[in-house]
This record gives C-alpha cells, structure tokens and sequence, in this order.
C-alpha cells in the first residue's frame, strides 16, 4: 500500500515538473498574462528563437465568414504564410468583435479582427467588459472605417435616426460589437425600435422578406449586404445630426463621425451623417514582436497589398498608419511599433508597450 502511494506521489511530482518545462503554443493563457511567447524576446526585435524551419501555428479569428472583414484577412493571412512559410495561420469564424475580444482574452485565439468598440471597451474594462480591464490587449492595425448605415425602407418617408420610435429595425448580426454600439447609441438618445435581434443574415432576409421595415448596417460603402437589400427593397439612409453624434461621443469616446457622400448607394440623393467604429486586428504579447512585425511588413509590402486588395479594394483607399494612429486606444503591438519605427513615423509614449524592444 506504501508502495503504491510512493508511485502515485512520484507521478504526480514528474508531470508537475514536465509541466514547468513545458514550452508556449503561441496563445496566451486564461485572462492573458504576457507569456509564453512573449517572454522569449531578446534583442533582435523581440524574436522567439524558433529553430531554423520550425513552423509555429497560429489562429486567427476573422469575424464572420459571411462579412468583407473575413474575406480581407483570409488574404492578408495568404500573403503572410507566403511570405514567411514558418507562420501557418488558420482563419477560422467568429460573431463578431465582442466574440473576437472574449475568445483573445480565454487564450482561444492569438489574433483576430478587432472593432474600436468591443477594443475599447475589453483594455479598458468598460460596457460590455465592466470592471474587467484586460491590459495585455494591442492594437496589430486598423485598416477599415465602418460607418453604421441607418436604412429603413423608403416609403416610410423618414429622414433621421431618431424618427425610429416603433419602427421595426434589426441592429446588426447578433454578438456584433457595432450591434451593441447601435442599441446603447439609440439608448443614449431615447430612441426606441422595435428591434429585430437576428444573424446578418436573417436579418437582410427579414428586410427583402419585408418582415421587418430597415437596418442597421456597418461597412464602408458601398457595403455588400446594404446592396444586396437594394436588389429587393427601395431604401433611405437616416442620419443622425452633428448635436447626436457630439452626445453618442461624450459616452463612447472612440466612435468617430462619418459623412457618407451622396451617390455612394443607389438612390441616395443625399449626404447622410453617422457614427463610425474602425475594424482592425487584435493580439496580445504572446504573439511576440518578430511574430507581429512579420505581420504588419508582409501585409504593407507590395505581394501583400496586391492580394488584399484583390480581394478587399476598398481597403486600399485607407492610409494604415494614419488611421491606426487616429484610432487607437490601446497600445499597439510591439511588431507594429517596431515597423512604423523602421518606416520613420512617429509613435505617441502611450501607444508604445512596454515588451517593445528597439531594434537598430
């Protein structure tokens, strides 16, 4: 019996100390401690030491297979593996934004795409993430504005977000993080539909169906799903005006204002004013800084832009940087900072982590 437990004890002790010796598998722990990965940076610019030819995995959440987004980083992800053949990548399927920010802070991903609410709000530990700061989050980049579309169908003769008492509108896909901005933006100024909370898709289907009477849609324009409700429903698009969008802000510091120009959808005849969230990717430091930087250079780089924007063309009307600069709220991944250095532009103290090392 002795015996026994001396075996039982021996085991335990060995698989505790395999434990410890245990290496990282390149996403980050529950609640996301900075390790693994990120502790193996040295001075070359954070690299992890992979052994020549080692290929490391990784998984990036894309957002919904059905969105622009998950087309855009299936090719940005192409480019990189092509690039560099030790990173392979998987893209897989997410929500949205929110699902994204809850799956980086569980360890179940190691990147994915972003939107500046659901960012926000996760670092900061504010709305959805109350009193739950995550700060290992970083910024990749942002390479998208997402302008939420108010559209509602045209024979109801409205004009403004807040004629939307009793009508019935669906907020986006369910679990979205620009869903939510919708909801606590029409919250914020008393404005009550009757909400159709539904997927994207069945929600498009429920406005051509005209079981319900409109929309609200983010991406730029002119958005796919906006035009494909087009081919079944003549639409108007609702702005908000310059006094809403100032009140919207006041609660939601990273919601920008956007002027969507008239032409930019058929029919539309007029400007129309919104909010805007960006869409961008998301990492924690366990994605070390020789990791990121060979994401954002394979991204910027002349075979990576000729594949994205094959497959995402309004992407290539964004000026990266700049947007990225104007929109973070979070600091930025090392590897980010590491090539914006490299390219002479100047990064702000604040969005600099502190696991960035210098490389000359």
């Amino acid at each position: 019996m002795k015996k026994q437990i001396f075996m039982g004890i021996l085991a335990v002790t060995t698989a505790l100390a395999l434990a410890g010796c245990g290496g990282s598998t390149g996403v980050s722990a529950q609640n996301g401690s900075a390790s693994g990965n990120a502790e193996k940076k040295a001075e070359n610019g954070g690299s992890d030491h992979a052994a020549e030819g080692e290929t490391i995995q990784l998984t990036f959440a894309g957002g919904n297979s059905s969105t622009e987004a998950y087309t855009y980083w299936v090719a940005v992800n192409k480019a990189v593996k092509s690039i560099h053949p030790e990173l392979q990548i998987t893209t897989v399927d997410a929500t949205g934004g929110f699902d994204i920010a809850q799956r980086l802070r569980a360890g179940s991903i190691d990147a994915g795409n972003g939107v500046s609410t659901s960012d926000y709000e996760s670092f900061a530990g504010t709305g959805s993430f109350e009193g739950q700061p995550y700060e290992d989050l970083r910024i990749m980049w942002y390479y998208t504005e997402s302008p939420i579309n108010f559209c509602v169908d045209k024979s109801l003769g409205l004009k403004y977000v807040h004629e939307l008492d009793g009508v019935k509108m669906h907020p986006g896909g369910t679990g979205s993080a620009n869903t939510l901005l919708v909801m606590n933006a029409c919250d914020v100024l008393g404005i009550k539909p009757d909400w159709f909370e539904a997927s994207s898709s069945d929600g498009i289907d429920a406005v051509m169906n005209r079981q319900i009477q409109g929309a609200a849609r983010n991406g730029a324009a002119p958005d796919s799903q906006v035009v494909q409700m087009q081919s079944a429903v003549e639409l108007s698009f609702l702005s908000l005006t310059d006094e809403e969008i100032e009140k919207i802000q006041e609660k939601y510091p990273y919601v920008l204002k956007a002027v969507i120009p008239a032409g930019s959808y058929e029919g539309q005849d007029e400007d129309f004013s919104t909010i805007a969230t960006c869409q961008g990717g998301i990492a924690t430091p366990s994605l070390t800084q020789e990791q990121g930087y060979k994401f954002i250079s394979a991204m910027m780089s002349e075979e990576g832009r000729s594949s994205w924007e094959a497959a995402y063309p309004k992407g290539g009307k964004a000026d990266v940087m700049e947007l990225t600069l104007k929109t973070a709220r979070a600091p930025l991944h090392a590897g980010t900072v590491q090539y914006m250095a490299e390219q002479g532009i100047e990064v702000p103290e604040n969005l600099i982590p502190p696991e960035y090392v210098p490389v000359k």
